[in-house]
């Protein structure tokens, strides 16, 4: 009996410690997202730089970004300098419309929080390589 109750402790105590690693607050493990709209009234209430994501559902490159880059620890704590909106073309052309032309997906236009473009990467770029083009736009954002 006193073993059945040493294992039901166990379990008890195991469980407790399990739900509290449930509970705790999970790191972020993706970038916060905002519409077009959305985050560009956000861009200017905060006075942040934006980083438009443009990209489409069936774009292979687009995906591996949002997978792999987007993912970066680094570069979700560096995407916080930003607002961050997505747009799909397919979905939202007038947008496009707006930075220019778009010629090839995903690419990613940084404006100042008034909308005008400051700078601009195109096609995929792993983490260490989109960080770069983060402070880049940082820099021309600060230098504004």
């Amino acid at each position: 009996m006193e073993r059945y109750i040493r294992h039901i402790i166990l379990l008890t105590a195991l469980f407790v410690v399990a739900v509290g690693v449930g509970v705790a607050t999970p790191a972020s493990t993706s970038v916060q997202w905002y519409d077009y709209n959305d985050g560009m009234k956000l861009a200017e209430e905060q006075n942040k730089p934006v980083m438009i994501d443009f990209g489409a559902d069936q774009c292979r490159a687009c995906k591996k970004l949002d997978e792999e880059t987007f993912t970066d620890g680094r570069m979700i704590e560096l995407s916080k300098n930003f607002v961050c909106i997505k747009v799909n073309i397919d979905k939202e052309r007038e947008i496009m419309g707006k930075y220019g032309k778009i010629r090839f997906i995903p690419t990613i236009v940084f404006t100042d929080p008034q909308g005008h473009e400051i700078h601009r990467a195109i096609g995929f770029k792993n983490a260490d390589k989109f960080l770069n083009e983060m402070h880049t736009a940082l820099s021309k954002a600060e230098g504004r």
